[in-house]
C-alpha cells in the first residue's frame, strides 16, 4: 500500500514537471504578447491548481484505504469545554 502511494507521489511530481516544461515551451512561442509575458505566471499558477487537486485526491484515497480506530478515552478539546473551562485561564467565573 505504502509502495503504491509513494509511486502514485512520484509519476505526479513527474507529471507536473513534464506539464509545466511543456507549458511553458508552448506559451512563450505564443504569438500574443501578453500571453509570451505571463508564460511563467501562467504556467506556475495552473501546475499549483494541479498540485493541489493531486494532493485532495491522495488524501481522499488514503483516508479511504486505512481504517483508523478512534480511542474513546482520547481528549479532544472543543468549544463547550473551553467555555466552561475558561475560569482557569482567565480568573472569571464560569456560569
Amino acid at each position: 500500500m505504502i509502495l503504491l502511494l509513494v509511486s502514485m507521489a512520484m509519476a505526479t511530481v513527474i507529471g507536473v514537471i513534464l506539464y509545466r516544461m511543456s507549458l511553458l515551451a508552448s506559451l512563450s512561442i505564443h504569438n500574443d504578447q501578453n500571453i509570451t509575458a505571463n508564460a511563467m505566471l501562467i504556467t506556475t499558477a495552473t501546475a499549483a491548481f494541479i498540485n493541489l487537486c493531486c494532493i485532495l485526491l491522495f488524501n481522499r484515497f488514503y483516508e479511504s484505504t486505512t481504517f483508523i480506530k478512534q480511542n474513546p478515552f482520547e481528549f479532544k478539546p472543543n468549544l463547550k469545554f473551553v467555555y466552561r473551562n475558561r475560569s482557569v485561564a482567565y480568573g472569571t467565573r464560569a456560569s
